[in-house]
Formats: C-alpha cells, structure tokens, sequence
C-alpha cells in the first residue's frame, strides 16, 4: 500500500511539471519591467523584448536588439535556462550613438545584456492570467511579462 501510494505521488508531480510546461508551450510574453522586486526599472521606450515558448522545452525572441535562443526546463514553479544564444548586432535607437546605449541603466545594449544574463540565473515563476513573473539571482531580480500575440 504504502509503495502504490509513493508511486501515485510521484506520478501526480510528474504531471504536474508537464502540465505547467505545457501551459508555457506556444505562448508569447512581453517583458515590461526588471530588476530588484518593489524596484523594478521598465524596459526603456521605444525598444521591445519579447520571450517565445515555442514547445515544451524551446525558447526564443528578441533581446530588444538581437534574436536569442535557447532551452527551458520546468520543475513544479521553478524555471531554468540553458543553452542561450544570439546573434551579436550592435544597436543604437534613432539618435543614439553605440556607446550612449551601452551606458548602465539607459542604454539599448545594457538592458539587452541585463536580460540575458537574467534569464541565465532564473529560478522561481509565477504565472497569474495574462502575467507571468520569473525570479532570478536567489530570488533577487524579477522579470515582469505580459502576454502577447505571437511575432510571426
């Protein structure tokens, strides 16, 4: 009895980290803010990240200036990153020059750099209708999304 009642369990679990993979498969997700929780810094105007699930364990999208992609992995409200690349394009917004959006905390490539180095640390998430949270650094930065329609 007791056997058959730890295999139960252990099978109810199992389903329940697919099934919340499945719940992220083929969605889109627009990133709106990061950073400390409570202290978020929002995405800078005129630039857009976006973060595609395209199956049960694929990722892609856009860092806001390059295309990145990689693999994720879910274990109950945990969730992890690995394998990420992009493409290596520098980027300027309309009258910016290179080393204006390298700058800390206002440039176009710093925040792309903070993104991916985000999504290389993450660990919990929190998904609540159209919003889907992700801690990462020991609980210590956030990304905050909003759904999106897909980008293809």
């Amino acid at each position: 009895m007791t056997v058959k009642l730890m295999f139960v369990s252990v099978a109810l679990l199992l389903v329940a980290g697919c099934t919340r993979a499945a719940v992220l498969a083929n969605t889109t997700w627009t990133l709106t803010s990061f950073g400390q929780p409570g202290a978020e810094t929002p995405v800078l105007a005129g630039s857009r990240i976006i973060l595609e699930f395209e199956s049960s364990d694929e990722a892609s999208g856009s860092a806001g200036c390059n295309r990145y992609r990689g693999r994720y992995q879910i274990r109950g409200s945990a969730i992890t990153f690995s394998d990420i690349g992009s493409t290596l394009r520098a980027c300027a917004r309309p009258g910016k020059t290179i080393q204006e959006e390298m700058s800390r905390g206002m440039g176009l490539m710093w925040q792309e750099e903070q993104y991916l180095a985000a999504l290389r640390t993450t660990g919990r998430f929190e998904l609540v209708a159209d919003s889907l949270t992700i801690f990462y650094s020991d609980g210590k930065g956030v990304l905050r999304f909003t759904r999106s329609a897909p980008s293809r």
